[in-house]
This record gives structure tokens, sequence and C-alpha cells, in this order.
């Protein structure tokens, strides 16, 4: 079948889905990346059924998964490996992949279309830029990859910007309203946001204030204060807290970086985060001698 005319089975899927009349597993993501893949706009598409955290919806999520890829002639190499058993996961492709190849992080990326290959995706200290392939119409994410903010290139954006359009045109074979966009979004380091504390770069924190209230909410808690002025948006208050903000951030940084920080968490968890709450009202009631930190 023509890759350029709508499969039949994938385009009344899409019907049905668009009007409610499709129950089960079958999600957004899924169906648009089946249709992807069968036209190439995908390599392959990675089936997670991790997904689906009730055994049994999981299992006829697989199932289905299964079933549909056959009878659109796609192939599917199962991972067997043993630490996902539990929650095993597919490749569909066109092409003939075999399981050595889905097993190999590298090459399993560049099947997927990931444009980043080489950078470092478990250090935390990076800044990063997120990819997020988006269909507009149902609001599907249905790929995202985050890169090296320094090393991203006009090239990588770019062949993001033209996925982009050959997808949409994919998929408006089966309805003309759906269109996939780019939405380019910047992941900034724990370490960067603590770097310019340090250089005291107010506007950098008015600018990343939910990325501050959301270090406040896993150093302290989530019902932290200052996390609280700063998820108000409230700039006036948040210049007045500021030096609270910045004296609790850095104070419990190196505190978790301390020899004992996590001997004392695993004796007593709840003690200890209880510590760092009576620390942030000791900051707060130190700096409200010099500015009126909270109401």
């Amino acid at each position: 079948m023509p890759r350029s005319i709508a499969h039949p089975i994938l385009l009344k899927l899409l019907n049905d889905k668009m009007i409610g009349g499709v129950q089960g597993p079958l999600t957004w993501n899924l169906l648009l990346n089946l249709i992807l893949v069968y036209h190439e706009g995908r390599r392959g598409y990675l089936f997670e059924s991790s997904e689906y955290l009730d055994p049994e919806e999981r299992e006829a999520a697989i199932e289905f998964v299964d079933e549909m890829a056959y009878r659109v002639g796609l192939r599917v190499v199962r991972d067997r490996s043993i630490a996902l058993k539990e929650f095993p996961r597919r490749f569909i492709s066109k092409a003939l992949i075999t399981e050595d190849d889905i097993a190999r992080d590298e090459l399993l990326g560049a099947l997927l279309g990931f444009q980043c290959a080489g950078h470092e995706y478990d250090n935390q200290q990076i800044d990063r830029v997120g990819f997020l392939m988006v269909e507009t119409k149902t609001g599907t994410e249905v790929t995202a990859e985050f890169c090296e903010a320094g090393r991203t290139t006009q090239e990588i954006r770019a062949e993001y910007r033209r996925r982009a359009e050959h997808w949409t045109e994919i998929v408006q074979m089966y309805d003309p309203r759906l269109k996939f966009k780019v939405r380019e979004d910047r992941w900034t380091s724990k370490s960067t946001l603590v770097s310019r504390l340090v250089q005291d770069d107010f506007e950098f924190l008015v600018e990343h204030q939910n990325e501050y209230a959301n270090i406040l909410g896993e150093m302290i808690s989530p019902d932290s204060k200052l996390a609280a002025v700063l998820r108000s948006g409230d700039n006036v208050n948040i210049g007045k807290s500021y030096l609270a903000i910045k004296m609790l951030i850095l104070g419990v940084d190196t505190t978790i970086q301390s020899d004992d920080y996590m001997e004392r968490y695993r004796a007593d968890p709840e003690f200890f985060q209880q510590e760092l709450c009576d620390f942030e009202d000791r900051i707060i009631n130190a700096t409200r001698l010099h500015v009126n930190v909270l109401p």
C-alpha cells in the first residue's frame, strides 16, 4: 500500500477516537506514533507498558499493540530484558530491527530519531534545552528530547522544525485539523540557579522564580513558605523576600552536600525535614530585622 495513502485501519481508529468511540488502551500517543511509523515519518516507536499501572490494563495494551502492528504490517521487536519483565517494551518499526539493536542505548536513540547523541543525559548539573513534538489538535506530546544547552546547534533546531512540517503532512492525510509543532523548553540546572544567587543576580531569580520555588519544595517541603512567595508571582514581595530566599537556598545547599547529610537523613527523614523547616523559619525571622519578608 503506498505510503501517501491513509491506512484504512488506522483511519478508522482515528475517526472513532475523534468522536470518543474508542475505549481501552488506545491513547492518542500510541495512535499517532503508529501512523508516523507506518508512513516512515519515524524509523521506530518504543512502546512502554509501564505507562499502564493496572496489570490488566497493561496486558490489554500489550496485546493491542502486538495485534495492531501486525494488522497494519509493522514489525514488533520484544525487549526481553529481565529488568523489564514486569513492564515489557515493544519496538515498532517497518525496518528489520533486532533485539540486539534496541539493547544498545546509542543505536536505540538513533532509531527513535534523537538528535543529541553523546550528550550527558544523566548529568543533572548541566543546563538543557528540551524539544517536544506536540500535536496541537489533541494536545499530545509524541516525543521529547532534552539536549545539553551548550551543545544544542541551529542544525538541531532546524531538523525539529523540518520534522514538524513532515509529520503534519502525514497526519493531515487522516484529518486536516491535525498539526505538529515543536515546543522548545529550557531547563536550568540546580548548579546554575545556586551560582546565580551567589552572584546576587536578582533579575535571574525573578525570571526563574518557579524553578527556585521547585528547589525549595524539594529541599525543604512542598509547604515551604518562601516557595509559596516565589509561586505567587508577586515581584514586590519576592524582592522583599530575596535575602531570605538566597540565605535559605545557599544554606541548605551547603547542608545537603555535607558529609553527615545522608547519615542524618537516613536515621530519621521526618525529623531532618522538620529541621530544615525550622531553619527556614529562623531565616525568615532573621531577615525580618532588615526587610519585611512576609506579611
